[in-house]
């Protein structure tokens, strides 16, 4: 079991239960990004300011929970994860308040907008450092995100892609916090420019292999 899930509660056997499916859940054959390695990722780029976490328990159950349903067809995927959330934590016997919070910082990740609540801050910006990743990360995240969209057909899928990237690129900062603008916002401009340039060059996505 990761360490960090073992601190959501004291009640072993049924975390032991719900990290085996959470395992099972993120290692799911046709999650090639969003799986046991995405959230890896984001434990180790939080780590630097893992005291700056004022409520931990509840940003490590947001960040355990937030991508527990991805179907690439669905506009709901946050919600009805934020929903297994809840369910799971009522099972530790989680307060509803602190339950609700992680509710909320779920549905964050669906739209990365700004907010004034620093963990959740921390949270959206530690779901996207990817974008900030060596250009090698970042070109394997790439190839692993058309994986998981591969019913889409090149041209449909290129088109929407592109869409995501303009977007980032449009903000005024990627990332909210200082910290990780300060470590990934130049690299991930850089990222995301080189990716949308290769649309322009060429009708064909990134390879798959």
């Amino acid at each position: 079991m990761n360490p960090h899930f073992k601190t959501l509660s004291e009640d072993d056997f049924r975390l032991q239960q719900l990290w085996t499916e959470i395992v099972f859940v993120y290692s799911a054959k046709e999650r090639f990004y969003h799986n046991l390695q995405h959230l890896n990722f984001m434990l180790d780029v939080v780590q630097p300011i893992f005291s700056e976490i004022e409520d931990k328990q509840m940003f490590l159950a947001a960040l355990f929970y937030h991508d527990f349903v991805y179907d690439v067809s669905s506009t709901q995927n946050e919600e009805d994860s934020a929903q297994v959330a809840v369910n799971r934590l009522e099972r530790l016997n989680w307060t509803s308040n602190s339950i609700e919070k992680v509710q909320q910082m779920i549905f964050s990740t669906k739209h990365h907008k700004p907010t004034n609540d620093a963990d959740t801050t921390f949270l959206l910006d530690a779901d996207i450092a990817i974008l900030g990743a060596s250009e090698k990360v970042y070109q394997k995240y790439a190839r692993n995100i058309r994986k998981e969209y591969i019913q889409y057909p090149d041209a449909v899928y290129q088109q929407g892609r592109k869409a995501v990237l303009q977007h980032f690129l449009a903000k005024s900062t990627i990332f909210q916090s200082p910290y990780f603008q300060s470590q990934f916002e130049e690299i991930a401009r850089v990222n995301l420019h080189n990716e949308l340039l290769f649309y322009g060059r060429t009708s064909y996505i990134i390879p798959l292999t």
